[in-house]
């Protein structure tokens, strides 16, 4: 499903990136937690990224907590507890993950079905790495609560991060079914079914994500849907619409260009790449990806130029020495393919 650094209160639907100070019992405490670092949060995930990037294949993990106000517990839950879930809720956020630990162990120490510190202790597990402790416990805490929204979201992101997508999509559905507003969720499913080609389902998970849940896999999963269904106007006014969105990342700007030029839009991949800020020097990513679109309309003197800026941002890369070799091919020039 990355990056994060705090646990944010949503004071209402679970809504990352909306932070409120303290946390009354009926709050939900949310916190984005991301793979390579697991796990560390922004108010909204770099675009949140599961899909392939550019050359890269990057997961992203996006778990919630939820700290409900009674529903979620077998029994009634002592304000002690409660006050022991929030503080190990923090301390996740913070990074702090012995003391979230024993916090959620004296929890469990006393109610060991609770859901709530289930779910917690999972994330905790997860944050470490221990990927099949994690599973356990998010399990665990849905087999004590059924409906937990939170932990249901937290195994399919798990799954997915574990490339167990044939699992992962019902328990998302079933997230969807009991939150059908969540954006995480949402987008996943999109995801799911743009990867078996399912555009339709996919352009209607996405309708139901918000204009300020707008990441970088909203903008390519949208992509491919629309030149999946041949609906290139539409594909055009996403383009638009995402050039507009600001700088953003290379790695995503990119491979949005490199979709938009194999779906027969060309010549506005060339306007988003061509068309940004300037940065000395250009980020690789996009280098290459003007290199590569070039390369492909036989514009080999530009393709030649700009991976040779590729190769001089990230020397001896083997996949840009290729395409060097493969340009040189193309245009004739054999004795400069052998030298790449």
């Amino acid at each position: 499903m990355s990056v994060l650094g705090g646990a944010y209160l949503p004071s209402e639907s679970c809504r990352l990136g909306t932070a409120s100070g303290a946390l009354p019992p009926s709050s939900a405490v949310g916190l984005c937690l991301t793979e390579a670092r697991l796990f560390n949060c922004e108010a909204v995930p770099p675009r949140a990224k599961r899909s392939m990037r550019f050359g890269n294949a990057v997961a992203v993990l996006i778990l919630l907590i939820v700290v409900p106000s009674g529903q979620a517990q077998t029994a009634k839950i002592s304000d002690v507890n409660l006050n022991r879930l929030t503080e190990a809720a923090k301390a996740i956020g913070l990074g702090q993950l012995p003391k979230a630990e024993s916090l959620l162990k004296s929890v469990l120490a006393t109610s060991p079905k609770d859901a709530d510190a289930l779910n917690l202790l999972g994330v905790v597990r997860a944050q470490e790495q221990k990927l099949a402790d994690a599973e356990r416990l998010f399990r665990l805490a849905l087999a004590a609560s059924p409906t937990h929204v939170g932990a249901h979201v937290n195994l399919g992101e798990l799954l997915l991060t574990m490339n167990r997508t044939s699992e992962a999509a019902p328990i998302l559905r079933t997230a969807h079914q009991l939150a059908p507003e969540r954006a995480d969720v949402n987008l996943n499913l999109a995801k799911l079914s743009a990867d078996t080609g399912d555009y339709q389902h996919a352009l209607e998970y996405l309708q139901l994500v918000p204009r300020s849940a707008f990441s970088d896999d909203y903008f390519t999963v949208s992509l491919r849907s629309l030149l999946g269904l041949k609906r290139l106007d539409e594909a055009r006014r996403l383009a638009r619409e995402f050039r507009e969105s600001g700088p953003g990342n290379p790695e995503t700007k990119a491979e949005f260009a490199m979709l938009l030029a194999k779906g027969g839009l060309s010549d506005e991949a060339l306007e988003l790449l061509e068309t940004a800020p300037g940065q000395t020097p250009a980020p690789f990513p996009e280098l290459y990806a003007l290199g590569v679109i070039n390369a492909a309309l036989k514009h080999y003197d530009k393709a030649e130029q700009y991976l040779s800026e590729a190769l001089k941002t990230k020397p001896n890369d083997v996949t840009t020495l290729r395409a060097l070799a493969n340009v040189a091919r193309a245009s004739g020039n054999l004795e400069k393919s052998l030298a790449h």
